[in-house]
């Protein structure tokens, strides 16, 4: 299935229609990655599997989210999208030597709640957040708007960036076999995980807002039939 990524900062997302159409999706992509590691040899498949559990984790340890369903990424407000800072070039990773775009009082930590990682990683994480110019690690579902789709794109830059950081600093190193070189010829795959997973999110996001708003419609219209109101 062809599916337009909502990180592309080309083109505006069109919002689904129906509750199913995530949940078809998410099949399909599982149905795709089965079939390719059947392509794999045993050992490729086994490490493609963790990795994409390894960047499944990261994402939720950089977000901060609980380990329960429903539990969304924070959500940026216009306001805070309008005040995105510019970045200069166009690269998907900022190098280490970009500038500081916005300052540390300004940048609220979302990273590892439950401090689970090493001592460096919350200090390399507030650095990049600033040179990404992210006030916070979140994600946008006004992807008709340019500057939440660059917001989206920044915060996939930035857990690219962090993995990678995690990862050279043996946080995830466990969870690979000896000898496996994660760097080789793994950051398209890395990227791809990120992108996966977000796009996945965004899309349950969306259909969470929708069923929040049909119910509230659902609620105003019980009022003005019914002549109640609500507690």
């Amino acid at each position: 299935m062809a599916l337009r990524s909502s990180l592309d900062t080309r083109q505006p997302h069109r919002i689904r229609e129906g509750l199913d159409q995530n949940q078809t999706w998410r099949r399909e992509t599982r149905r795709s990655l089965r079939k390719e590691r059947q392509g794999m040899k045993s050992d490729d498949a086994a490490d493609d599997w963790t990795l994409s559990k390894a960047v499944k984790e990261h994402i939720r340890i950089v977000t901060g989210l609980p380990r329960k369903t429903n539990a969304f990424p924070r959500l940026p407000t216009l306001k805070e999208l309008e005040n995105l800072p510019l970045l200069k070039g166009a690269g998907l990773v900022l190098s280490d030597s970009a500038p500081l775009v916005i300052k540390a009082k300004n940048v609220t930590q979302t990273w590892d709640p439950e401090e689970t990682m090493s001592n460096n990683f919350s200090t390399y994480c507030l650095r990049r957040a600033r040179q990404y110019g992210l006030p916070f690690v979140g994600l946008s579902i006004i992807l008709e708007n340019s500057k939440a789709r660059e917001w989206n794109r920044r915060t996939a830059a930035f857990l690219s960036d962090t993995f990678y950081n995690a990862v050279e600093g043996v946080d995830y190193g466990i969870l690979f076999r000896a000898g496996h070189d994660l760097q080789e010829g793994s950051f398209e795959r890395v990227k791809f995980f990120i992108e996966t997973n977000l796009q996945y999110r965004i899309n349950e996001m969306i259909d969470d807002f929708k069923r929040a708003k049909s119910g509230s419609d659902m609620l105003l219209d019980a009022t003005r039939t019914h002549g109640f109101a609500p507690n």
